[in-house]
């Protein structure tokens, strides 16, 4: 059984008080995605009610994770973290071009355009041809 770790975000600057996340938990688990999966599938039917309007799988645009989620929660709309993408998309940009580089919002820029175009297979491919 996977642990749910408290992951409480706390915020250094006394005048604002961040909302504190209300039913929030975050799974780690080495025994492998299916068991992740087998986990949030119980956590979902647990929660699952009339207040329930809609269903969103939030994926970083990775096509295997995608593809989980549509094969464990099928009715699901998938969406896209492009937050969560765009760290990765950024990382890649500075070590590739560096962080001074005139060009490197362009690039950044493009790669996040093709990913949010539903070719995010050509940027990991682009991506893994630079690392070789």
């Amino acid at each position: 059984m996977p642990e749910l770790a408290d992951d409480t975000t706390k915020n250094n600057d006394s005048k604002q008080k961040r909302p504190v996340p209300v039913e929030k938990g975050v799974l780690a688990t080495m025994d492998g995605k299916d068991v992740a999966f087998e986990y949030l599938t119980g956590e979902i039917n647990r929660r699952e009610g009339k207040h329930i309007e809609q269903r969103v799988g939030l994926t970083d645009g990775a096509k295997h994770l995608q593809d989980r989620v549509k094969e464990h929660l099928p009715s699901y709309t998938l969406a896209l973290n492009v937050i969560h993408a765009s760290e990765y998309i950024w990382d890649a940009a500075n070590a590739y071009l560096g962080e001074k580089h005139p060009e490197r919002t362009n690039w950044v820029g493009m790669n996040l355009l093709e990913i949010l175009s539903g070719r995010t297979e050509g940027v990991i491919t682009t991506l893994e041809s630079i690392l070789s």
